[in-house]
């Protein structure tokens, strides 16, 4: 796998790249059978953008967007898709997944700095949240807030933490890896957080932060590529547009 990118003292650096479109809903057919047609009646379009603020943005839109929002939704200025585009696309959002996926791996909000380059990474072209955990994790930071003294710990640690189970020869050859220097620890943890398991845990949690349900395999099957090619973003956008979402 490629080398990731490094400053002069040997520490992972994030690369600053343009930004990039969301995908939209159906644009791959992996994605199409998830994109279901819905009701938007003005009754439930206040339960709608309560219901997205809360699974995006982790927080209540406030009196002021609520009535805003939900005004532009009944008056046709604005579609649903719209405002999820503009939900999912926004700083905010960016910003909640690196305070999560920092405190997911070293159990502790970024620094400001740290939560800079993270948003500045996910706006990227290439940005996914999978190459910012493996960044994290190969630091040496992770490995001291973790306790981690020995490479077969450090394996152990990432692979759980992504639902993966290793076999015992697989944790040797990793480990063999870092011991010789063949692979650095988030090029390891890279391989570890986009294995199949890892990746179908994934589309797992967001099938129940999102729809309150687990993914059936069929379901899973379709979402694969999507999520292996980093493209998480239209997975999100795909159970928004679902008529499982918020039941409205």
């Amino acid at each position: 796998m490629p080398n990731s990118p490094r400053r002069a003292n040997g520490t992972p650096t994030f690369d600053h790249l343009e930004g990039r479109a969301l995908l939209a809903v159906g644009a791959t057919g992996q994605l199409n059978a998830l994109a279901t047609t819905r009701s938007t009646s003005t009754s439930t379009n206040s339960a709608f953008v309560d219901q997205v603020f809360q699974v995006v943005l982790g927080r209540s839109p406030g009196a002021v967007e609520l009535t805003d929002i939900t005004h532009r939704l009944a008056s046709g200025k604005i579609t649903r898709n719209e405002l999820s585009l503009g939900v999912l696309n926004s700083k905010e959002d960016l910003t909640h997944l690196v305070n999560q996926t920092y405190m997911a791996v070293n159990g502790a909000p970024p620094t400001t700095a740290q939560l800079n380059a993270g948003v500045s990474f996910l706006a990227g072209k290439h940005g996914s949240l999978n190459a910012l955990s493996a960044h994290i994790y190969g630091t040496t930071e992770y490995r001291t807030v973790s306790s981690i003294t020995n490479n077969t710990t450090f394996v152990n640690n990432v692979a759980s933490d992504s639902g993966v189970t290793l076999t015992s020869a697989q944790t040797t050859a990793f480990v063999k890896q870092l011991d010789s220097g063949q692979e650095n620890s988030a090029e390891v943890a890279k391989t570890i957080i986009t294995s199949h398991d890892s990746l179908v845990n994934q589309i797992d949690t967001l099938y129940t932060d999102y729809l309150s349900t687990t993914a059936t395999r069929a379901q899973q099957t379709s979402a694969f590529a999507t999520i292996a090619r980093g493209h998480r973003w239209g997975l999100r956008l795909a159970l928004i547009d679902s008529t499982g979402f918020a039941a409205v």
